[in-house]
């Protein structure tokens, strides 16, 4: 750069100030858009003909029940075979979910949060936090957990 007038390394500098800025806003994007995930699908039907296929709705509810006590959760019965949770997480993150059952299935579905960046895009896929799927998968695991205790 030596041979170069002021003006042509004003200019250079400037390009690097602002190829500096961009590279910064792009890795900033892309540690906010890592923490979001689609939310999950977590749901567990018991295959016909299995150990598990004589559960009844009652023992169901118990394994669900067990499960969200086990992992923190508060819940409510919204009507029959249909559970109503919430788990407030670090004391700031919020979930709600509902999970409807029989004895053959039940799923875990996402009804509400707060301060875990739930965003809807314009093609309709749902996303937030990866501690939701966290959470909810760790429910999962302990109400089937709880399924198989009751055989």
């Amino acid at each position: 750069m030596a041979g170069q007038s002021k003006a042509h390394k004003n200019v250079i500098g400037v390009n690097m100030k602002y190829r500096t800025i961009l590279a910064v806003a792009i890795v900033l994007s892309c540690i906010i858009a890592c923490k979001r995930q689609p939310i999950g699908t977590f749901a567990y039907s018991i295959p016909a003909n299995s150990a598990y296929s004589q559960i009844t709705d009652k023992q169901m509810h118990d394994a669900i029940t067990k499960g969200l006590h086990e992992c923190g959760w508060t819940f409510t019965e919204t009507s029959q075979n249909l559970i109503s949770a919430t788990l407030i997480a670090k004391g700031k993150h919020t979930v709600f979910v509902y999970i409807p059952y029989s004895s053959t299935h039940y799923e875990i579905k996402y009804k509400d949060s707060a301060h875990l960046k739930y965003k809807r895009k314009d093609d309709g896929t749902e996303q937030i936090h990866k501690a939701y799927n966290q959470w909810v998968s760790t429910l999962n695991r302990s109400i089937q957990a709880h399924l198989s205790s009751t055989l």
